[in-house]
């Protein structure tokens, strides 16, 4: 179980990964699995229907139907593009939430520690400061989601149509 990698984590190991990063761990090899799993029958499946449907389309309009693979080409490149981008996104979020939390704790030690509410407004400025890059990253990746979705999943097959029917005509 994923779960086991805490427990058997020595005294040693607890104190080298803090609690917020062990979280992080566990909840990236669960969403790695999940991934595994749905790509795993995309991979099997996508190749035996795009090679039905290029021979039916090849069958149909003959040499024009090229023009839809070179378009689904080009869209699977712009696609991995984004996606890696979005991909990159995603660790950033994941490496600022964990640097605010570290700061966060450290906040709430150090408040223990003195009991002074003097150091009070500096880190409440390097907390927002953290929370400030930490949602720059959230609405970058989400700006270049909501993008490539827009275009791939809605206006994708329809200019593919449009010049698979214009070569064809």
């Amino acid at each position: 179980s994923l779960y086991n990698k805490v427990f058997n984590l020595s005294a040693a190991g607890r104190k080298s990964h803090s609690y917020g990063s062990i979280i992080t761990m566990l909840v990236e090899d669960v969403t790695h699995i999940r991934m595994y799993l749905f790509m795993k029958v995309n991979i099997i499946s996508a190749p035996i229907q795009i090679g039905i449907c290029l021979y039916w389309l090849f069958d149909l309009m003959g040499m024009s139907s090229m023009m839809g693979l070179g378009v689904f080409i080009t869209n699977m490149l712009f696609n991995g593009a984004v996606f890696s981008e979005i991909s990159d996104k995603e660790g950033q979020r994941r490496r600022l939430v964990e640097e605010r939390s570290v700061l966060f704790k450290e906040f709430v030690n150090a408040f223990e520690l003195i009991h002074s509410y003097v150091w009070t407004s500096a880190f409440d400025i390097e907390l927002k400061s953290k929370r400030d890059e930490e949602i720059d990253s959230i609405l970058w990746s989400g700006m270049y989601y909501s993008v490539s979705s827009s275009f791939l999943l809605l206006g994708g097959p329809a200019v593919q149509a449009i010049l698979l029917l214009t070569m064809y005509l």
